[in-house]
Formats: structure tokens, sequence, C-alpha cells
């Protein structure tokens, strides 16, 4: 990779570096689609025999009333069930498990490093400006990252590229929500505006061919979406991959269903 200042063409090291990933869009904020793709990617990806998406790398969490912030396992789940179940329709893209690999096999460990790697391209990508600057007002810039060749993780999948997915939101509790609408009112009878931070969502889609070329990439805020909901998953889904090259029709997945296969343990 070119144009990042971290060493991304060198996996070692990467894993200590990307729990530095902070959300870098806030969930209540408006975010245009910002994809990017390789001039060559559409020519690249029609040649191609098949595309499948790596198992997720999703992680949701709630935020209690003292603002404490913790994984929850159930939403995690539901979460990863609507996304894989939309991605399933706009795409035609079934998840599967990777076979013997699934658990510490080679193409496992490939999976978690670039996955790791490309958590610290999302978060180098917000970092120049600050974390919370929107995509539209960040300087444009040519797709030229390359994570490494994914030949283990692509013959697990039986595919010439790999779609990795990337997913951190989160919720308030109930308590949660009447602090905060507790603290607007007693801010507004001091006259002091206070904006409740309830909860923000963070995601980034990339299409990796078999020797480490990031052909398409996108960012994307959920912009207010609750993705616990069916509807509101498809509608990110839509803009997460908008501009996605047309893929490959995918050839049949092995039985298994998509949340047990979608779940990564989140950062």
């Amino acid at each position: 990779m070119n144009s990042t200042p971290v060493g991304c063409r060198v996996r070692s090291g990467i894993l200590v570096a990307a729990v530095l990933v902070l959300p870098w869009l806030a969930g209540c904020a408006s975010a245009p689609v910002t994809h990017r793709a390789r001039p060559e990617a559409a020519g690249v990806v029609a040649a191609m025999r098949a595309v499948r998406p790596a198992p997720l790398d999703i992680a949701v969490h709630e935020i209690s009333a003292g603002g404490t912030t913790e994984k929850h396992d159930e939403l995690t789940s539901l979460v990863a069930k609507n996304i894989t179940g939309a991605i399933a329709q706009s795409q035609s893209l079934a998840f599967q498990p990777l076979g013997t690999d699934a658990d510490a096999g080679p193409a496992r460990a490939e999976l978690e490093d670039v996955q790791a790697l490309l958590r610290v391209i999302g978060l180098n990508e917000a970092m120049p400006l600050g974390a919370a600057t929107p995509p539209s007002q960040r300087p444009s810039r040519a797709l030229d990252f390359q994570v490494g060749r994914i030949d283990r993780l692509a013959d697990a999948l039986q595919v010439d590229a790999v779609l990795f997915v990337f997913v951190r939101d989160q919720y308030s509790t109930g308590g949660r929500k009447a602090v905060m609408a507790l603290a607007v009112l007693a801010g507004a009878a001091a006259g002091v505006a206070i904006t409740p931070a309830m909860g923000v969502t963070s995601s980034s889609a990339a299409l990796v061919a078999r020797d480490g070329t990031v052909l398409w990439y996108n960012q994307l805020g959920a912009a207010g979406l609750d993705l616990r909901t069916p509807n509101a998953a498809a509608e990110w889904v839509k803009r997460l991959l908008a501009g996605l090259p047309k893929l490959p029709a995918a050839p049949p997945a092995s039985p298994a269903t998509p949340e047990a296969s979608a779940t990564v343990p989140g950062v």
C-alpha cells in the first residue's frame, strides 16, 4: 500500500495497531456514499469465476446508564443475521464456513490478519482530518491499497476474490437514554446546549483479489439506521455496497446458517 503511513505491505505487528480502531462516523450524522474503485476493477471482476464474502468482522456494543460500553453477543448475532441476509438478497452472495481451517488453520489466520489490516486502513483513512470528519470533506485519493496475497483464504472459499465487511455498532440501554434525556433537560434549564452521545456506527467494505489488491473500497456510517431491524440493515447494505463492480454468479455454498458463519469476535 502506498498512500497510508502504516506498513500495510507487511502484516506482522498489525494486531497491536488494530486495537486502536475507533468509530469514525457518528450514527446520527448523514454520510454520503464515497466508494472508490481501481480503474481496472470492473474488467478484472468480470473475468473472475467466483466471489464470496469473508465471515463478517462485526461487534455490537451496548452503552449503559453510566456510559460504560460492553459487547453484547445477542445484539451482535442479530445484526449479523440482518446484514448477511441483506447481502445475500442484494448481491446474491452466500456466507459459508472456512471448512477445516475455521478455528485455527492457516485460512483463519490469514482472515484475521487481513481483517485487522483493513481496520487499520479504515482508521488511517479517517485520521488525517480527524476521526469524525465526513468522507466527503476528505481529500480525494486514488485507491492503491494492497494487503498481501490471500491464497489460503481464497482457496478455502473457492473464489478469485473476497468481500470483507467491517461493522462496529453501539446502542444505548433504556437507562442510558433516560439519563441523557435528563441531562438535556437540565442543560436547557441552565441555558446550555447538550448533545447526547447515544451510540455510533462505523463500517467499511473492501473487495480484495487473490493477489491482495483492493479493487473496491467504501466507508460508511449508519446515518441513523438501526441495524437491529432487517429493513434498516438492507438500506445500510445498499449504501455500503454502492458502486461495487458487478460480481459473477455465486457458486452453490456449503450448507450453513448465516449466523454461524458470519460472526468473528470483534476488537
